[in-house]
Formats: C-alpha cells, sequence, structure tokens
C-alpha cells in the first residue's frame, strides 16, 4: 500500500518460515521484501542458507527481473509454471552503503544520473505503466543535465567472468590491487546483474546472474 511495506511483509515472511516467497508485484516491491528477509535473519550480509528461495510473478510497471528470466513483462502464467516446476538460478547482490543510510542490497542495478531521474520523477505517472519511462526519458534527455561522478571498478578477465570459481567472486575487494578508476560528466549510469532492467531497455544477452560480476553501461557527455 505505501513503500516500506514490502520490507516489513520481508521481515513477517522470514520469521514464519515459509519455504518460498512469491512477490506478485514489481520489481521495487521485491527490492523491499529482499531488505526485509536480510534484516530479519540477523546478519550483516545475506546468506542464502538462511534465507528462503524468493519468487516473482509480474505485476509492476519495468518487470526487469521477470523479463531477464524470460517470463514476459506481464505473463503470470509463465512465472507461476516455473515456480511450481521448481525452477531457479542463483543470483548475486551488490552491497549498497551510503552515508547515513542503512546498508541494501541490489538484484537488478545501480543507478545513476538520468536513469535514476527518471525512474524517482516518473513516480507521479505510475498510472502510464511502463509509458511512464518513456515520458521521463524525453523529459530528461531535453533538459540534458550532466552529472559528475567518479566510479572505481575491477575489470574482469573474459576468460574467468563466467567461472563460478573465478578469483574475484566472495573475496574482500577492498584488498584487491587492480582497481581502476574513472572521472567523468556523464548522463546515466548503471552497474547491471541482469540482460534487461525493463521493457525495452536491454543492455546484452552475455550478462549473468549469477558470475559474481556487474557489468557497467555508462553514458559520457559529449558537446
Amino acid at each position: 500500500k505505501s513503500g516500506g511495506d514490502g520490507v516489513r511483509l520481508g521481515e513477517m515472511a522470514f520469521q514464519s518460515d515459509h519455504d518460498v516467497v512469491v512477490c506478485v508485484s514489481g520489481d521495487g516491491v521485491l527490492h523491499e521484501v529482499l531488505q526485509g528477509l536480510v534484516k530479519a535473519s540477523g546478519e550483516a550480509l545475506p546468506q542464502s542458507d538462511l534465507l528462503p528461495p524468493i519468487a516473482i510473478v509480474p505485476a509492476g510497471s519495468g518487470n526487469g527481473l521477470s523479463l531477464s528470466l524470460g517470463h514476459g513483462r506481464k505473463n503470470p502464467a509463465s512465472s507461476v509454471c516455473a515456480l511450481i516446476d521448481g525452477h531457479g538460478a542463483s543470483l548475486d547482490l551488490a552491497h549498497i552503503t551510503q552515508q547515513g543510510q542503512p546498508d541494501r542490497f541490489s538484484f537488478l542495478t545501480v543507478s545513476w544520473a538520468m536513469v535514476s531521474d527518471v525512474d524517482l520523477e516518473s513516480e507521479k505517472w505510475r498510472s502510464f505503466g511502463s509509458a511512464r519511462f518513456t515520458v521521463g526519458a524525453v523529459i530528461s534527455i531535453f533538459r540534458c543535465a550532466k552529472y559528475g561522478c567518479t566510479i572505481d571498478y575491477i575489470p574482469v578477465d573474459e576468460d574467468t567472468a563466467f567461472d563460478s570459481h573465478a578469483p574475484h567472486k566472495g573475496s574482500d575487494l577492498s584488498k584487491q590491487e587492480d582497481w581502476h578508476r574513472i572521472d567523468d560528466d556523464v548522463l546515466l549510469f548503471l552497474a547491471t546483474n541482469v540482460p534487461c532492467i525493463g521493457e525495452g531497455m536491454h543492455f546484452g544477452t552475455g550478462v549473468s546472474f549469477g558470475d559474481g560480476t556487474f557489468d557497467i553501461v555508462r553514458l559520457s557527455l559529449v558537446l
């Protein structure tokens, strides 16, 4: 009904010891439920052996996770059949820390600049469905705002990116020495864990859910 309800429901679901938690929603509610599950587990970081499996039946505006899983933007029948058949997949999570904010965990994207503006500002057009993102994007393009950012990242060798035993997976990244830095003015930036973050927003078929990496997409401002 309102923002934050999904967190409370996630906590209740964890305490009820369900076999699986099913969200009939969009990606936003699923994100909140995930935060509630992790919070109720009492662990600082998500532990796959403590959290119940999570399933999504698409009923939102973007439905990026459902699209990436191949179930379609609004195809609840396909999602329910996959759930009944026990089809599942491992899913990486991004650990997000911000000063003055509680830690959060993302399964879809970490975005900045125009992508975030469109997502937040289009909330008032939620009744438009997925078209709200198109309206928001057009407005942002004409605004042509620029966003200064510093991006620190560790490049991944293509030969090991999809190896479940790759050295980066599960390691303490703060101790890695091969960090690279980008200082840039950008129009949009996102780090994505899935090939599709919403209808019409595909970023490549090579993106994998559980390979220990997030793909970086950035659009620089050129004048």
